[in-house]
């Protein structure tokens, strides 16, 4: 069985209940011990939350493709491909133009 878990097909940037928001090229997911999910949004340059809850909200990235480090919506991303968590909650993100791996500590 195949189900849509957030997104309304509509490409875009758009937070809000899953099945209404809109992505634009998610690229990579990891999922954290409480079951959030996060998601790369490649061309939005932003790291987005999936609530278990079933809402989508944006954690980090200014929109701008601009690899800049920075607390939540001041960092900037350039091409995010990748994401993966440790057990203490730490993302990685793997970025393509900016030639980096980041890292990302949410609280």
């Amino acid at each position: 069985m195949v189900s849509t878990i957030a997104g309304s097909g509509a490409q875009g940037n758009t937070d809000g209940q899953c099945a209404t928001v809109a992505f634009y090229q998610p690229t990579g997911i990891v999922m954290d011990a409480a079951g959030n999910l996060f998601v790369t949004d490649s061309e939005n340059e932003t790291i987005r939350l999936i609530t278990p809850s079933g809402f989508v909200t944006t954690v980090a990235g200014n929109g701008l493709q601009e690899s800049v480090d920075g607390n939540g919506h001041s960092a900037g991303f350039s091409n995010s491909l990748g994401i993966t968590i440790d057990k203490n909650r730490i993302m990685y993100v793997l970025g393509n133009s900016g030639s980096k791996v980041r890292k990302i500590t949410i609280q």
